[in-house]
């Protein structure tokens, strides 16, 4: 009945959150439902001629669970990816938050766990810190590919990045050593920049 179906799909969606949380791949989650729509198939087929004994009707039979379970996969598949997505968003958004809260902190003076921070933001904060601001007037620029950029010049392919609106990005680079920022070897990376992108480093 109604309530059943409603129980199914409750049941589907927060299956779709818990393989969001777990790190799964989108593709692995919908491959539950093309195993068990096969599963599903291959019982009936093999079950329907000792349920209904007229070949034509069990023909009719078979052709309307078919179409019922394509149309339940179809349906739930579509419905399943769109919460895993939400899912995905969801934890995105907590995550950036929290990174956002902890550089405030540090840039603030705050007392905070070193180690926790550090957790947080997946960076080491006992290096040598370097930072950079990039900013631009263009909507259709990817500052996090161009903090990457910057972040693997500097001496890291994985600086700590954090957006600051749609339009600016803060970064640091942890490192061992004091980086080079010479002129010189900062224009090889102003040729690897986009021209509406505008850069400030500083140790």
């Amino acid at each position: 009945g109604r309530g059943l179906a409603e129980q199914v799909v409750r049941a589907a969606l927060e299956h779709a959150r818990a393989m969001a949380a777990r790190g799964y791949s989108v593709d692995v989650m919908l491959r539950f439902y093309r195993i068990g729509h096969a599963y599903f198939t291959e019982r009936i087929l093999a079950k329907l001629n000792d349920v209904v004994p007229d070949p034509a009707l069990a023909m009719a039979v078979a052709a309307d669970l078919q179409r019922y379970g394509f149309a339940y996969v179809d349906r739930i598949s579509s419905e399943v990816a769109a919460e895993y997505v939400a899912e995905l968003d969801r934890m995105q958004n907590r995550v950036r938050a929290a990174r956002t809260d902890a550089v405030r902190g540090l840039i603030a003076g705050d007392q905070i766990d070193l180690q926790r921070a550090e957790r947080t933001l997946s960076h080491r904060l006992t290096g040598w810190q370097t930072a950079f601001v990039c900013w631009t007037d263009r909507e259709d620029v990817d500052l996090a590919r161009v903090g990457t950029t910057v972040g693997s010049h500097l001496g890291t392919p994985h600086p700590l990045l954090v957006p600051d609106g749609g339009q600016a990005l803060w970064g640091w680079v942890s490192t061992a050593e004091a980086p080079e920022l010479a002129r010189d070897d900062l224009t090889s990376l102003v040729e690897r920049i986009p021209k509406t992108v505008r850069i400030s480093v500083g140790t």
